[in-house]
């Protein structure tokens, strides 16, 4: 049951972007100039387009899931085993695209949103709930078992688990990876341009009395104190969860604070680029993005798909 139960924690993994419901409380919100923010929507925007909105995503993990699960139903239901495969969890239904375009940089997320990493971590959290209440009733079904069933059952999911998965994974395959290489690298003239400001972040980071050398391993100081069980997907949540939160809000606050010099000269560079990079990429984006608009179509006709229309 752990082998089928681990794809499920794979696509739970697949995506760690961005997200909706607020946490309890709000931080102050820094002063980031227009013509940023402007900046910061577009790249959010193009990143939707080339590395699928939430809808996308959430479309391409329920369908690649099937792909994966499917089949071994079918078979372990030829074999006589009573099998019904894992749940599907959407970790993608409470998330938004904010930040998503800069998620991948050192330097460029947005440093006027102190709820990203507590809205990261609701959708995970309620994602994880799903999960693990199906595999409690998974692991229930199982334990229920004799020894000659439970023999059975192994030596039948080794037969039917699949050796592979399907080309058309959580993204489209075609036309997916050297668009999305090519943005990196328009994400990357950005960062070379900040990280020269950017020298003093940890020292300023120590100051606040957070160990974090670059804004991309900040969440390495925060999650491992984050409460999951207290953390509902919306709403104030449990004592502990509350205390994260609190704790999140002053690390953003000093991040935004710390990272300001390198964030304003990284945008500054990158900003105008970016709707020059779309015209040029702009063929290859539009058939790209019907693809992912292909992959909607697809998870909608399959079980356990829920997203109202657009």
């Amino acid at each position: 049951m752990r082998l089928l139960l681990s794809i499920s924690i794979l696509l739970l993994a697949a995506g760690s972007g961005c997200g909706q419901a607020e946490g309890a409380g709000k931080a102050t919100r820094s002063s980031v100039p227009a013509s940023i923010r402007a900046w910061e929507h577009e790249l959010d925007h193009l990143h939707d387009l080339i590395g699928g909105s939430p809808r996308e995503r959430a479309a391409a993990e329920l369908v690649m899931f099937h792909r994966q699960q499917d089949p071994v139903t079918v078979c372990m239901r030829a074999h006589g085993i009573d099998y019904t495969a894992p749940a599907w969890a959407d970790m993608w239904r409470l998330r938004d695209s904010r930040g998503m375009g800069a998620s991948a940089s050192l330097f460029l997320e947005p440093i006027d949103d102190p709820d990203f990493p507590v809205r990261v971590e609701r959708a995970e959290a309620a994602a994880q709930r799903v999960a693990g209440h199906d595999e409690v009733r998974s692991n229930h079904a199982y334990a229920s078992l004799g020894p000659a069933a439970k023999a059975r059952w192994d030596a039948v999911i080794k037969r039917c688990h699949p050796g592979r998965v399907n080309a058309e994974g959580w993204h489209p395959a075609t036309g997916y990876q050297p668009l999305m290489n090519a943005y990196y690298a328009l994400l990357g003239v950005g960062d070379a341009a900040a990280a020269p400001h950017a020298h003093g972040y940890a020292r300023c980071m120590r100051a606040a009395g957070i160990q974090a050398d670059n804004a991309s391993v900040l969440p390495d100081a925060l999650i491992p104190n984050f409460p999951p069980a207290q953390a509902p997907a919306e709403g104030p949540g449990g004592p502990l969860f509350q205390k994260w939160v609190g704790k999140v809000h002053r690390a953003m606050a000093a991040d935004s604070r710390c990272r300001r010099p390198a964030f304003l000269a990284g945008w500054r560079a990158l900003g105008p680029r970016i709707a020059p990079w779309e015209r040029e990429h702009a063929p290859a984006i539009s058939a790209l993005h019907r693809r992912w608009e292909a992959l909607v179509s697809t998870a909608q006709h399959e079980p356990g798909w829920d997203w109202p229309a657009p």
